[in-house]
């Protein structure tokens, strides 16, 4: 029932022109991507999240601060989520890392988890839109190349990975 709200929600989003092309404001050059998106404000501001999104950002949140985290180190959660919404014909976001070592110990952000909720219908998984991890990639490998193993996820609505 939550995955179905926050559906309704992001699908009204986009018929209202909320979601754009990914190229606006994103590094959609530099990572090819062709998904529509927003970053939405999880602590109140604008651009607004609504209360379904809100509701399962919350949950992603929560499981993300059950895990065991390295002592000393907090758990740091964005004020901006993301939602995407991908067209089942053909929109996608190519190989990336969230996060990569500049120089030794400097990182260009302070991710470490990248939570992944599924809202979508359960049919979807024939239109597309797994997501393909790439195991044992080399440190400096952007793309996946030198991954040992690939893994795809389904998306499944109502699931998060």
């Amino acid at each position: 029932e939550e995955a179905l709200r926050a559906r309704a929600e992001l699908e009204a989003m986009h018929r209202d022109g909320a979601l754009r092309s990914a190229d606006a404001g994103t590094s959609a050059s530099s990572k090819a991507r062709s998904d529509s998106v927003a970053f939405l404000d999880l602590r109140g501001g604008l651009p607004l999240c609504p209360p379904g999104c809100l509701k399962l950002f919350g949950r992603l949140q929560a499981a993300a601060a059950a895990l065991p985290w390295p002592a000393g180190g907090p758990l740091l959660c964005p004020r901006l989520g993301m939602a995407a919404v991908y067209d089942g014909e053909g929109s996608h976001y190519a190989a990336h890392r969230d996060n990569e070592e500049i120089e030794s110990g400097k990182w260009v952000n302070y991710r470490v988890l990248t939570a992944v909720a599924y809202v979508n219908p359960d049919d979807y998984d024939n239109a597309g839109g797994r997501l393909r991890c790439h195991i044992g990639a080399e440190a400096g490998d952007q793309i996946g190349g030198t991954a040992t193993e690939t893994r795809d996820v389904a998306p499944r609505g109502g699931t998060a990975v």
